[in-house]
């Protein structure tokens, strides 16, 4: 019997991708769609049908994700990860320490 092949090691970011610093953070779910919608680069791809009030979250439920601050590559790095469609993150502790995105191209 033959399993699922395993998916490939992580790679690592090129550098022109690098942002200046990411933290986690929470919104409350009313405010997820209208806190990034003037923000100035202008990439934000979040269906309808995936809003948390949508999808019957309360509106004061707070929602996790990762904030990026991309600096001077911002536009670059939004525009990478709008490509590759992130599905999760797992946060690596300790020395090197560091940050590995699940994405939907396997990039």
């Amino acid at each position: 019997m033959q399993g699922s092949p395993l998916p490939p090691p992580p790679q690592p970011l090129p550098d022109r991708l690098w942002g200046d610093r990411w933290r986690f953070a929470t919104l409350p779910a009313a405010q997820l769609v209208t806190a990034f919608q003037d923000q100035p680069i202008p990439v934000l791809h979040l269906p309808e049908q995936l809003h948390p009030l949508t999808l019957g979250i309360a509106s004061s439920a707070e929602v996790p994700g990762l904030v990026i601050d991309g600096g001077r590559r911002s536009l670059t790095l939004a525009r990478w990860l709008q490509a590759a469609r992130p599905v999760a993150a797992t946060c690596i502790p300790g020395p090197p320490g560091g940050l590995v995105l699940a994405t939907e191209t396997g990039d």
